[in-house]
């Protein structure tokens, strides 16, 4: 009903969705992941450069909806060599779904069913970015380092031929489940690129040991009829 206050009505993030920090710089969210007993939402380490820090040396990030809400702080993140930030996300309104927004396909989520140890060069990888969508492409390199515009490197990227445009970085970066078109597996976040090549961040170069992707549990789902 439109008397629901916006305090009763959920909030979700998908990977894919459009985030802005506090000075108005964009990125997008790539997935949940889980630390002991607290949820972050890990997107580009650069989108906190250059930003006005709190007193704790963080950085706020709001869901950039109508309205815009608060997410909130990027506590850690690094943007030489590896680029990656994680945003703690301590507020119980927003729901930990890992979902991938894909609102051009004929399925407009895409579940998280698990991760990519690691790719190969030739396979199809794809990215969703908050202004490209979701694009698809093939890896072209593993281990790959990069010099970026931005004066920034990357040590150990994989390169691909997706789309990646200003305001993608930290989009997810996924693989398809064989006949499955809504299934995928996360394989890393997107960090830099243009019409026809991109950088992704590979999640072992994300991820502490004790640090584990939100997914979905397969077994929810039946795998042996193809759709």
């Amino acid at each position: 009903s439109s008397a629901l206050k916006t305090r009763d009505i959920e909030k979700v993030i998908f990977g894919g969705d459009l985030l802005v920090s506090e000075d108005g710089d964009h990125c997008t969210a790539g997935f949940w992941a889980r630390q002991d007993d607290s949820n972050f939402l890990v997107t580009a380490g650069h989108c906190a450069k250059d930003n006005t820090h709190t007193p704790d040396g963080n950085v706020r990030f709001y869901h950039d909806t109508i309205p815009r809400y608060f997410v909130g702080e990027m506590t850690y993140y690094e943007y030489q060599e590896v680029d990656y930030g994680f945003i703690l996300v301590d507020n119980p309104e927003i729901l930990v779904i890992p979902n991938i927004k894909n609102v051009n396909g004929a399925y407009r989520e895409l579940f998280i069913i698990g991760t990519v140890d690691t790719v190969t060069v030739g396979s199809q990888i794809c990215i969703a970015g908050a202004f490209s969508h979701v694009s698809c492409g093939n890896v072209t390199g593993i281990n790959v380092s990069a010099e970026l515009r931005d004066g920034g490197k990357l040590e150990g990227a994989i390169n691909s031929t997706a789309i990646v445009q200003s305001g993608d970085s930290g989009g997810p970066a996924f693989q398809f489940k064989d006949r499955f078109p809504q299934f995928v597996y996360l394989a890393g976040i997107a960090i830099a690129g243009g019409e026809n090549f991109s950088y992704i961040e590979p999640l072992n170069k994300i991820l502490d040991d004790n640090m584990i992707p939100v997914s979905y549990n397969p077994i929810l789902f039946d795998f042996d009829t193809p759709p």
